[in-house]
């Protein structure tokens, strides 16, 4: 199989679980531009894929959090260790060898990867170095980036798109500020790290977290361990009616 069919596979299995992007990338040009590379299985480019996704994830979240016994430590993360690992292990192609590597893994794992770098690279959004964010033109600052997977596939064929700069200079002035601030904060003030997101217009209108998402990811109101767990309980009292 190769890279452009590869991907195309990947971003339909991983849509249909919840993960909306999925786009490829030059391993070869990422190792160029980063400290810590990604491995290339002795391919000269193999293809590298950027997975994240917006706040479609949410319910396939929710559901798959339902079907546990009870809260995981790092629930998010888990989920999304769970889902790609298993939309990866089904392609159960001959023959293909990958390695996945998540956003939360540490330079001293031996598995970072600067997952900005290679959004940026696949085309996903623009990474604005000056204010260290990433834009997606439609969706803005409301999207993660969660793990990249290098794939034993030459790149050959396949051509990423290029990101465009959607960031005007005021809107990096501003996102920069906040950004300062919640360094000096220790990233503790979740009121802050919203005020990074709402800085930014592009996407916010339809793409903005609301509701119980919004409440887990800036637990602001109420600590996130909690609104999990009225979730829960509200879902297992439904299924008791």
């Amino acid at each position: 199989m190769d890279a452009s069919n590869l991907v195309q596979l990947l971003q339909h299995e991983f849509h249909s679980a919840g993960i909306d992007i999925c786009n490829g990338f030059s391993v070869a040009e990422y190792n160029k531009l980063v400290k810590f590379q990604l491995p290339t299985f002795s391919r000269r480019d193999p293809l590298g894929v950027v997975i994240g996704s917006t706040k479609v994830f949410w319910p396939h979240f929710i559901q798959w959090l339902s079907s546990l016994p009870s809260i995981p430590k790092d629930p998010i993360d888990n989920f999304y260790r769970h889902t790609v690992e298993r939309v990866i292990k089904a392609l159960d192609i001959p023959g293909l060898q990958y390695e996945i590597r998540y956003d939360w893994d540490r330079p001293a794992t031996g598995r970072f990867v600067h997952v900005q770098t290679a959004g940026h690279l696949a085309g996903v959004a623009f990474y604005d170095q000056e204010c260290m964010w990433s834009c997606h033109p439609e969706f803005g600052l409301w999207f993660v980036y969660r793990a990249a997977v290098v794939f034993s596939v030459e790149i050959d064929g396949f051509v990423p798109s290029v990101p465009r700069q959607v960031l005007t200079p005021e809107i990096v002035t501003a996102i920069k500020s906040w950004y300062d601030v919640a360094v000096e904060e220790k990233w503790q003030n979740f009121s802050t790290r919203l005020k990074i997101r709402d800085s930014c217009p592009i996407g916010r209108e339809l793409y903005r977290y609301d509701g119980d998402m919004l409440d887990y990811f800036f637990p602001i109101r109420e600590p996130a361990s909690s609104v999990l767990e009225r979730i829960r309980q509200a879902i297992a009292t439904q299924k008791s009616v």
